[in-house]
């Protein structure tokens, strides 16, 4: 997954549009050309704790346990540590 920036997307293709390209060039071909020019923006991708592995939640509470901190966490928490079920961190 490449994270990217949407208001410079919509930036570069306007400007292209109104630089006076025919229309048909500033189509989806002209928008997959500027998606891949694109830069990505530096992000982590969030595993939120009703989705962790370190997370458990009785039935009828709100929040749950986070086995990693100790502490009791919102099911739409997150943390540094999370790792989404099923899936094994390489990191670690």
């Amino acid at each position: 997954m490449r994270l990217i920036d949407a208001d410079e997307l919509t930036n570069r293709l306007t400007k292209r549009i109104a630089s006076g390209m025919p229309t048909y060039n500033a189509g989806i071909i002209d928008a997959e050309d500027v998606i891949v020019e694109m830069p990505t923006i530096d992000a982590v991708q969030v595993v939120r704790c009703k989705d962790c592995e370190f997370y458990e939640r009785e039935q009828d509470e709100a929040w749950g346990l986070c086995r990693c901190n100790g502490a009791g966490m919102p099911p739409m928490g997150f943390c540094s540590d999370g790792e989404r079920k099923g899936e094994k961190n390489e990191t670690n």
